[in-house]
């Protein structure tokens, strides 16, 4: 795990030096690592935000919302349909869809965000 704490690092370094094309490629590493080979919902979700704030910085709305579904269906396969660990993942989906003007879809993640954060 602290091998994607340690990417997450390396893309903060990427993007203050305006080394944007490898801040994301260690963004989307570092995401992926969180989600397929530790699925520690935690780490999804600190990799997931600092994704959707160097898209939201770069204007990719679109590709937010595509890594942040692509997160929140691997980990629904890994931890369950109502997992806890999956609503800040939701929440995040949520927020990009509402930017992004589709409020249906956002109240929707918004549901299941609070589904998934109440106790069982």
């Amino acid at each position: 795990m602290t091998d994607v704490k340690a990417t997450l690092a390396q893309a903060r370094l990427q993007q203050a030096q305006a080394d944007f094309r490898n801040a994301e490629r260690s963004l989307l590493l570092a995401l992926e690592a969180a989600a397929q080979l530790y699925a520690d919902p935690a780490l999804v979700a600190e990799s997931l935000q600092m994704l959707v704030a160097f898209y939201r910085q770069t204007r990719q709305i679109n590709e937010a919302v595509a890594q942040a579904l692509w997160a929140a269906e691997l980990m629904k396969k890994k931890l369950g349909e109502g997992a806890a660990g999956l609503a800040p993942v939701y929440q995040t989906l949520a927020e990009l869809l509402a930017e992004d003007g589709q409020q249906a879809e956002s109240q929707r993640y918004r549901a299941q965000a609070r589904a998934c954060a109440k106790p069982a």
